[in-house]
This record gives C-alpha cells, structure tokens and sequence, in this order.
C-alpha cells in the first residue's frame, strides 16, 4: 500500500517578521525556525487557538507566541491534508498573546 504525499503548505514571513525571529536568543530562534517548518507541513496543529478575528496561534516551550492565517481552499485542507495552493501568512512572532 502506498500513501499519497502531499505538497507543502508555502509559507509567507514578513521581512520585519524574519528581523523580530533574528533577533530572538539562539534557542528561540532555532524553535521557531522549526515551528514553522512544522506549519509549512501541518498547518492545522492539535495545539491551535482561534481568535476571534479568525486567525490561529499557539505558543512555544520557548515563551514566543506563533500567529498565522491560512489562506486557500481550508476545506480542501480539512478533508483530505493537501496543501496544494495553500498559503500560510505569519502574522506575528513574540511574548505576548495575539488578540
């Protein structure tokens, strides 16, 4: 039996975004860096909060919150896992909890 691979999900980081991430100590930076690969595979992790506004968060070992809205057909995404034509936009990396 074999199992269909899917596409991963393509990632956008703000250059600001990327600059707030570098400026992060070595452990945070290398989490987050990790933390959005596994994003880029599964945007939807167990761990996800909602906000209202409708965008996901979650928070890492190393204190930073991650924020991201998807973008594209999440009802594709849901049902079958393919990231196909999905973009994952990060909103925001840090300390305090997204609103």
């Amino acid at each position: 039996m074999t199992t269909k691979r899917h596409a991963p999900c393509e990632i956008d980081v703000a250059e600001q975004i990327q600059q707030d991430i570098m400026d992060c100590d070595d452990e945070a930076c290398n989490e987050i860096g990790a933390d959005l690969e596994a994003l880029q595979n599964d945007p939807l992790p167990a761990d996800r909060q909602k906000t209202k506004t409708g965008f996901f968060y979650h928070q890492l070992v190393c204190g930073y919150f991650v924020a991201w809205e998807i973008r594209g057909d999440l009802m594709k995404l849901v049902e079958t896992g393919d990231c196909t034509g999905t973009l994952v936009k990060i909103l925001g990396v840090g300390r305090e909890t997204p609103k």
